[in-house]
């Protein structure tokens, strides 16, 4: 169950990320381009809190997927041998 909840954990966060950050690249491109509007501190402050949105959302699906892979980044729920060098 704890990896099913991580799966879409997971591409819910992805997702979201990357679906934030072509909506901002198309309003700043409806904004500038269409209604040739001014780059100005508004439009900035605006874009600044989307990035942020979204890196949020990255960082989230980023804890999923290490709880995805236990944390080793292989999908093993077991730990790495440490003899294995010896």
């Amino acid at each position: 169950m704890r990896n099913k909840l991580a799966i879409a954990l997971y591409f819910l966060f992805s997702g979201g990320a990357i679906v934030m950050i072509f909506a901002l690249v198309a309003g700043l491109v409806y904004l500038i381009v269409t209604r040739e509007e001014a780059f100005t501190w508004d439009l900035a402050s605006g874009s600044l809190f989307f990035i942020i949105l979204a890196a949020i959302f990255w960082v989230c699906g980023q804890v999923a997927k290490h709880f995805l892979t236990d944390g080793n980044g292989d999908g093993s729920s077991a730990p790495p041998d440490s003899n294995a060098s010896r």
